[in-house]
């Protein structure tokens, strides 16, 4: 996974993007990456439960 970020964070940089703004782009995809997992095992949760 953090392979993906800095290649996100070099992609962004090479366009021209400031160092902030890569880093920030960078956090958010990782924050989404994260998030759809969560989303992904509520089902499985809510069945192990029942």
């Amino acid at each position: 996974m953090a392979t993906m970020i800095s290649e996100v964070y070099d992609a962004l940089r090479k366009a021209g993007a400031s160092k902030e703004k890569c880093a920030a782009t960078a956090l958010v995809s990782y924050e989404s990456r994260f998030t759809r997992i969560e989303s992904d095992l509520t089902v499985p949760k809510w069945i192990d439960r029942v």
